[in-house]
């Protein structure tokens, strides 16, 4: 009996010496991609592919610059100007459909929560200085994990007056459903479909790093 209780101390003795492994830490990222830290060509949008920023890698969406001299020269009045991104046809027959992904060499990302974003319609006529008012359009937005859409969602967009720059809605995206994603594409329907393009601007989101397992 007394062998029997020494060899359970000293069994717990040799557990309690032997180093706990840590797991390495969830880091979770929270930013606000503004894009006006950028530099765009002003008069041609399509030759300004925006690639990777803050974390998020971006096709089918080229950078524009909505001011000229600090005065708006867009049919678009964002909400952090100057800069936005936008597509249009000519981005998806170039560049395929709009994608934000942090699924791309060198991404120290597993997953994104997408929180919200601005957007605004406008009739694309290629050269950025003579782009157009867009009366109304949806946004389709759609979300996905390992290859499967597992969330969709539709904005609204309506303009004020011609005349003026439109104002950008916001597109708020629930925290249980559009979250633990990999990718997310947009697509746009509206009234002139050949023209139609969409400016994006204030995308607010979390990224998780790969160390982040959540339950799905």
């Amino acid at each position: 009996m007394k062998f029997f209780a020494a060899s359970v101390l000293a069994l717990a003795g040799f557990a309690a010496a032997v180093p706990k492994t840590s797991q390495p830490k969830c880091k979770t990222t929270k930013s606000v991609a503004t894009f006006d830290d950028q530099s765009y060509t002003l008069a041609l949008p399509i030759v300004n592919p925006v690639g990777t920023y803050k974390g998020l890698h971006y096709e089918g969406f080229s950078g524009a610059d909505t001011e000229l001299f600090g005065l708006s020269i867009q049919p678009v009045k964002p909400p952090s100007p100057p800069n936005v991104i936008a597509f249009g046809l000519l981005n998806q027959l170039t560049q395929g459909t709009p994608t934000v992904t942090v699924v791309y060499p060198g991404s120290k990302s597993k997953y994104l929560n997408l929180h919200s974003l601005y957007f605004a319609c406008f009739v694309d006529t290629i050269e950025s200085i003579i782009n157009l008012p867009q009366p109304a359009c949806t946004l389709k937005v759609h979300g996905f994990r390992d290859g499967q859409e597992v969330v969709t969602k539709s904005f609204d967009f309506k303009a004020g007056s011609p005349l003026l720059a439109a104002k950008p809605v916001k597109a708020n995206f629930e925290k249980g459903t559009w979250c633990n994603l990999d990718t997310v594409t947009f697509e746009a329907e509206s009234t002139i479909p050949i023209l139609n393009a969409v400016a994006i601007d204030n995308i607010d989101y979390t990224l998780l790093d790969k160390n982040c397992h959540p339950k799905l």
